[in-house]
């Protein structure tokens, strides 16, 4: 029988029950907790979030950092995070880090933006542990 995509109870545990205290306050978009909680642990401060509704136009599933979390921030991050130990300038995820513009505020943020919640999960899972998760027979 095929693996499951990494659920988010699976990642909600291997961040760890402590570091998720938004869980019971949060109605919608739970999904983005682990991740949120993960980013806010390691010193990415988060400010919003989305975990995509399939109905309408927000489908994607998005983390928008705090203003204090610069270029370099996100560098040094996947610098920690290189796809195969001997190649260091290398990252690869599911998702990906962009430059979200808001041309209402006085500046712009930071974004983790992934196509899909079993895609942002499967990333959490290799940023905490090293290995990709694979379902199995894949």
């Amino acid at each position: 029988m095929a693996q499951p995509f990494c659920t988010t109870e699976q990642m909600r545990n291997l961040v760890g029950e402590e570091n998720c205290a938004l869980w019971d306050e949060i109605i919608d978009d739970k999904d983005c907790i682990p991740l949120v909680a993960y980013f806010n642990l390691i010193g990415l401060k988060t400010d919003m979030c989305c975990q995509g509704h399939n109905e309408g136009t927000q489908s994607l599933f998005w983390i928008s950092f705090a203003n204090e979390v610069t270029e370099q921030d996100i560098r040094d991050f996947m610098h920690k995070h290189p796809q195969k130990p001997d190649m260091p300038n290398s990252f690869s995820s599911g998702g990906h880090f962009c430059l979200r513009l808001m041309p209402r505020h006085s500046s712009n943020h930071y974004v983790y933006e992934a196509g899909c919640v079993n895609s942002a999960n499967s990333d959490l899972y290799y940023f905490l542990t090293g290995k990709w998760f694979r379902r199995a027979g894949k």
